[in-house]
């Protein structure tokens, strides 16, 4: 009989001892999860500012660019 009640105490403390393994596997795969939602907002944000840096500088390109062939409209006139 006592062989018994401690071969089920055992199978008891290895069930107990998965499931706290499995707890503690879980937690930190939500703090890794929680992590790379943060990292993705601010990767986020980090890209919406840099889209609008490159637009402001394709306009200024673009505005070089009018200006260069308005000066060799004008550099063809003279010549």
């Amino acid at each position: 009989m006592v062989q018994d009640v401690a071969f089920y105490v055992g199978l008891l403390r290895k069930k107990i001892s998965d499931v706290n393994n499995e707890s503690i596997k879980l937690r930190s795969e939500i703090e890794q999860q929680s992590r790379d939602n943060s990292q993705y907002v601010q990767l986020e944000r980090r890209y919406e500012t840099l889209l609008k840096s490159k637009e402001a500088l394709e306009g200024q390109l673009a505005d070089y660019n009018l200006a260069l062939d308005k000066v060799r409209q004008f550099i063809s006139i003279l010549s």
